[in-house]
């Protein structure tokens, strides 16, 4: 018998190359696999994440491949020839996804010299700021990375911020934003006065305001309920009129507003104090006003408000004195006097008290004592006399600054007091009916001169005419 072996020898595949690995925007490619000389070609998914990705007709080189943005995959280039062993080569297939449309927000104008920006958060992809302006360099953005960084700046500068979403090798998607930071405004100051009586009217004002571009809101917050605003009140007075109905300290506020761009600037202060004027009576030591002339009397101040902290004392329309003292004493009264007071509580003055009016006794006449000497021991002593007297004045005699008891009330001329025996210094004190006394001219003084000692006398005797006579002893 006679058999026949068919013996087939197959040839080894073309080598198979996969192509360069792709990344593309979007979701669909052409695969670049090498056309087979030798056996055919297959496409196989080997890494499928979502399970969609699709070559289209998978024996095809270049066949179309279909699959998810976002998503890579794997896929394997397969040429196989009969029983040879196939060749492969692998490619990778990156889809990448459009990013998220830039939306950088609205142009802003700003107040101070911070603001929060407002880029869109990326869905796809990743976002970053930068400055397409930076006029003065100053311009900060705090994180690039994040749609809501704060940005800072100078105030009065615009800056233009670019807000960049990109994503793989997608096209970038770009907005921009321009970010203006208000100009500084003016610091208001206010003027006016810083010290007022109850029942003044005073104007406050912001020197160099500008009504035309600025409101100014005033806060009376810190003031009684009592003030009345007279004129200005409200927006966009530069100027307020106030009437003060009660004391107190506190501010006065200000604050002013751009009307073009709404910013609010700073808050001045200003201290005001409003003080009740003093109710001032006056009152005398001397309760029947009727006093000696040159006796010493103290006037007192009462403030019926209790607020007074300076008075000034006037004596016939002159001033005396001032201070905080509340009380004035004085012993030179002129005769025909009136005393009033004004009582001051900060820069309020009270009205004059009723004035206080004394009158004014005259003191008795003064003379001129006489008498006194040295008189001799055992003697009947020395007078003592004043020239001269007044009817119905009372003269007394001092010895030594005391009173004698010795009184007299002539009825006018010289007098004397009798002889005076006691040694010492001698004065007179003339009182009147109104008790006002007033001390004599002059001291009289009284010496007591010691008696000689007694001895007895020696000698004596006869002697003959014509002799050189006795010795005395």
């Amino acid at each position: 018998d006679v058999a026949t072996v068919s013996i087939t020898f197959d040839a080894t595949p073309t080598t198979a190359d996969a192509g360069a690995d792709q990344n593309i925007c979007g979701g669909s490619t052409t695969l670049d696999g090498n056309l087979p000389v030798v056996g055919i070609g297959s496409w196989t998914v080997v890494s499928n994440p979502d399970g969609l990705g699709t070559p289209v007709f998978p024996t095809q080189n270049n066949t179309e491949f279909i699959g998810t943005p976002g998503v890579t995959y794997e896929l394997e280039w397969a040429i196989s020839n009969g029983t040879c062993a196939a060749s492969t080569d692998n490619v990778i297939i990156q889809f990448d996804e459009a990013p998220t449309v830039a939306d950088a927000g609205p142009d802003r104008t700003v107040c101070g010299v911070t603001h929060t920006l407002e880029g869109n958060t990326p869905v796809v992809g990743s976002g970053l700021w930068t400055f397409l302006s930076n006029p003065d360099g100053q311009g900060d953005i705090g994180d690039p990375t994040f749609p809501d960084s704060n940005v800072d700046g100078t105030a009065g500068v615009t800056y233009v911020l670019q807000w960049t979403i990109s994503n793989g090798i997608c096209p970038i998607s770009i907005d921009q934003v321009a970010i203006t930071f208000a100009p500084t405004l003016p610091a208001p100051v206010i003027a006016g006065d810083a010290e007022a009586c109850i029942g003044d009217i005073k104007t406050y004002v912001v020197p160099g305001g500008d009504p035309a571009l600025y409101d100014y809101t005033w806060n009376l917050s810190n003031l009684p309920p009592s003030t009345n605003v007279i004129a200005g009140s409200g927006d966009p007075f530069q100027f307020i009129t106030l009437e003060f109905n009660d004391p107190f300290t506190g501010d006065l506020e200000v604050t002013i507003e751009d009307k073009g761009t709404g910013c609010i600037g700073s808050t001045e202060a200003f201290n005001i104090s409003v003080y009740q004027a003093p109710d001032i009576v006056l009152a005398s030591s001397d309760a029947d006003l009727i006093i000696c002339n040159g006796e010493e009397v103290t006037f007192t101040a009462t403030d019926n408000n209790g607020v007074a902290t300076e008075y000034e004392f006037i004596l016939n329309g002159s001033t005396v004195q001032t201070g905080p003292s509340n009380t004035y004493t004085t012993s030179a009264l002129p005769d025909i006097n009136s005393v009033v007071v004004i009582g001051l509580a900060g820069i309020c003055p009270s009205n004059p008290s009723p004035p206080v009016v004394h009158t004014i006794i005259p003191l008795p006449a003064v003379y001129n004592m006489n008498g006194g000497g040295q008189y001799c021991e055992g003697g009947t002593g020395v007078l003592i006399g004043l020239s001269g007297s007044e009817p119905g004045v009372t003269y007394e005699l001092y010895l030594d600054g005391n009173p004698t008891g010795n009184t007299l009330t002539p009825v006018g001329g010289s007098f004397d007091f009798g002889l005076q025996t006691a040694a010492g210094d001698y004065t007179i004190v003339a009182t009147d009916v109104n008790t006002c006394s007033v001390p004599m001219n002059g001291v009289s003084t009284v010496g007591i001169d010691p008696i000689p000692a007694i001895y007895n006398v020696l000698g004596g005797g006869t002697t003959c005419e014509g002799g050189t006579g006795v010795g005395i002893l």
